[in-house]
């Protein structure tokens, strides 16, 4: 686990406060933990030494480049250190931050492969005959052609065809068959055997960020960050392929940000438009494993990919499934895939699910689990919009709320077929008001207010006049 301190490492001296810029290079490969650690040619070798270096007080960039394979033999904590308030993170000049970086250069995974057709929302190698979703959330690099250098996260696939979450800027073959290859972040945190966890918990003043970004993260490592109340953690271009269920962590948080492009390092500009570098801010990729989010009062999650999410107790969150999100069960995998309990958006002018002009449709994909629960449960007094989904395949309904309130905003965008149950299930004390015309339906059929049988087609509710109750649920479903 991270946590946000760490004893000094042998004959490391530390100031108690930045003075200017401070970089600390940690090399799992190359380095040494007698270094230094002040310069690319003399890194330490294990985080704990690197966070160790960083002063208790953070005026200033501090940044943290990482490379090789760290292997993690004890729980790693960045802990205790206060972002100094009073600067602004906005300015290049006078940036309180820790930026945990672990550099642009990739691994490739698999490739090459030549295309056979492409688009801006797809690339086509026909000659393949890749297992669906093998690749789900590693990076499609394009290597040739007018768009060489381009990188997108991967939303899905099946035998020869990828989906990036963000579309290319251009069709990456109009000019002819272009070479693209599979890659990851080169930059590997790893431990084999017994968990270990990179433990996060900042504290004290204000507006610092403190980001973690461009590497990847896999065996038995956790990810774990706790109590960032009053400062911004954000994630950016992380892949994790961990066998630990919830491998990614996040706990009574303020403020905790997944940004779809990392900050450049040496200028701190957030790289949000740059062509090459398009990747979402986590990827949970390992079958095993999950992402939890629990007790938190901001939360944006622009681009994330997993096999589960967890949303428990939190408050004034804005976007929760956006920028070409998609969760795809893993196989075996027991519903809900998405399970949203006491959370409350601070603004329903906007919508926690939303898909996003030009990326991939945020969806929801059961295929492959079992259970008797919805593959989207909103429970628990939470109170939220969705304008935009699409939910498939679910071994039972496609969206139960339970003992909760969901407004459904642009409904002709709330789709899915394949769910074996209703579309909508308003459970006990389910409150849903719907504007539009959904197409997300089951073989129950599109609503029920029972779990067994259709109460309303969305059509009908459209049409005015048809709002549905259940005195024995409690529950309601009414077009608005």
């Amino acid at each position: 686990m991270f946590h946000l301190y760490s004893p000094a490492s042998p004959g490391a001296s530390k100031a108690s406060v930045t003075t200017g810029r401070l970089d600390i290079y940690v090399d799992g490969t190359s380095g040494n933990d007698s270094n230094n650690g002040l310069t690319a040619a003399t890194p330490k070798a294990t985080l704990q030494a690197g966070f160790s270096l960083i002063p208790p007080i953070v005026r200033d960039q501090v940044v943290v480049h990482l490379a090789g394979t760290i292997t993690m033999t004890q729980d790693v904590y960045l802990q205790s250190i206060i972002v100094h308030e009073g600067d602004d993170v906005s300015s290049t000049t006078d940036a309180a931050a820790i930026y945990v970086d672990g550099g642009s250069d990739l691994t490739t995974v698999a490739g090459p492969f030549t295309s056979t057709s492409a688009s801006k929302t797809s690339i086509v190698d026909n000659t393949q005959t890749w297992t669906p979703d093998q690749y789900f959330g590693y990076w499609v690099r394009i290597t040739s052609g007018a768009l060489s250098g381009q990188v997108r996260s991967i939303q899905k696939h099946d035998a020869t065809t990828i989906t990036p979450v963000k579309n290319f800027t251009a069709d990456p073959d109009s000019g002819g068959a272009v070479t693209f290859d599979i890659v990851r972040p080169a930059t590997k945190i790893t431990a084999s055997s017994t968990t270990r966890t990179i433990r996060i918990y900042p504290v004290g003043g204000g507006v610092g960020r403190v980001l973690f970004q461009r590497f990847f993260i896999d065996g038995t490592a956790i990810f774990d960050v706790r109590n960032p109340a009053s400062s911004q953690f954000q994630m950016a271009a992380v892949i994790g392929d961990g066998t630990v269920n919830g491998q990614f962590g996040f706990f009574n948080f303020g403020g905790i940000f997944f940004q779809n492009g990392h900050v450049d390092p040496d200028t701190y500009a957030q790289d949000l438009t740059s062509a090459t570098s398009r990747a979402v801010a986590v990827a949970q990729i390992n079958n095993s494993s999950s992402i939890r989010f629990v007790n938190g009062t901001t939360y944006s999650g622009s681009g994330i990919l997993a096999r589960r999410i967890e949303f428990y107790s939190f408050r004034g969150t804005t976007t929760l499934f956006t920028h070409g999100s998609r969760v795809k069960a893993a196989t075996g995998a027991t519903t809900p895939i998405v399970e949203i309990r006491d959370v409350v958006s601070g603004n329903l002018g906007s919508s926690n699910f939303a898909n996003t002009s030009g990326y991939a449709v945020a969806t929801i994909d059961c295929s492959g689990c079992s259970g008797t629960n919805a593959g989207l449960l909103i429970a628990n007094n939470s109170t939220l919009r969705c304008d935009n989904i699409t939910i498939n395949d679910s071994p039972s309904h496609a969206i139960r709320v339970d003992e909760a309130r969901l407004y459904i905003q642009n409904g002709a965008s709330v789709v899915g077929t394949g769910n074996t149950g209703a579309g909508l299930y308003a459970y006990a004390n389910g409150m849903v008001d719907v504007t539009g015309t959904p197409t997300l339906t089951g073989t129950v059929g599109d609503v029920s207010l029972d779990g067994t049988t259709q109460a309303v087609t969305w059509a009908n509710l459209a049409a005015g006049g048809n709002d549905q109750a259940s005195a024995t649920e409690f529950s309601f479903v009414r077009k608005v």
